[in-house]
């Protein structure tokens, strides 16, 4: 995917609100605000080329939790990863578990296959629960601003995927969900093309 291409800019417009709406219900008016955040948030990071690192985590994270009373930053307290029903790292190891997971991504995981890294990255993050709100909002962003910047296609994980999301992290299945991230972005692919045919 060549993103200083034209039709890229359309297509990242239409993406997003594939990406957002299968996360967010819009007809929840308690989601509206969500919903205005997290398109500002995603515009912004695919202009931007900021490296992947705490930075950048922090940085999505507030951007999308902005309009919501929560609190800013990693957690300082236990709380319940009530989405996923499973157990989350325990507030006083969060940094340090943030750091080996950017370890392993930039040093020891750079030479694998870029959706099986990808998997692994996202499933940890989401297994540490860094924030009080906003985690898999913000796993998603950091899962398709990395997917861009190696030339991939984005993905959207909607309600269909659901039960196969939640399943890949339950049980740390990381090929399974290298493969389901390889076969959304495939699909992604067939809209791209789709929609530059529309502009030739």
């Amino acid at each position: 995917m060549n993103t200083n291409e034209p039709i890229f800019k359309e297509y990242i417009k239409s993406f997003q609100k594939r990406m957002i709406y299968g996360l967010l219900d819009p007809n929840n008016h308690q989601n509206h605000d969500k919903i205005k955040d997290y398109m500002w948030e995603c515009d912004s990071l695919f202009r931007r080329k900021t490296n992947l690192g705490e930075i950048l985590i922090e940085r999505i994270n507030i951007g999308i939790t902005i309009s919501e009373t929560c609190r800013w930053g990693y957690r300082e307290h236990e709380v319940e990863n009530i989405e996923l029903g499973i157990p989350s790292t325990p507030a006083k190891d969060i940094r340090n578990k943030i750091h080996t997971l950017l370890n392993n991504y930039k040093k020891d995981w750079k030479d694998l296959d870029p959706y099986l890294r990808e998997a692994k990255f996202h499933i940890d993050f989401i297994r540490i629960h860094p924030f009080y709100d906003g985690n898999i909002r913000t796993a998603v962003l950091l899962l398709n601003s990395n997917l861009v910047k190696q030339h991939l296609y984005p993905v959207v994980i909607d309600t269909s995927d659901s039960l196969e999301y939640q399943r890949c992290i339950n049980t740390y299945d990381y090929e399974c969900f290298a493969n389901l991230l390889r076969s959304l972005s495939n699909k992604e692919e067939k809209i791209y093309l789709q929609l530059k045919e529309k502009y030739v």
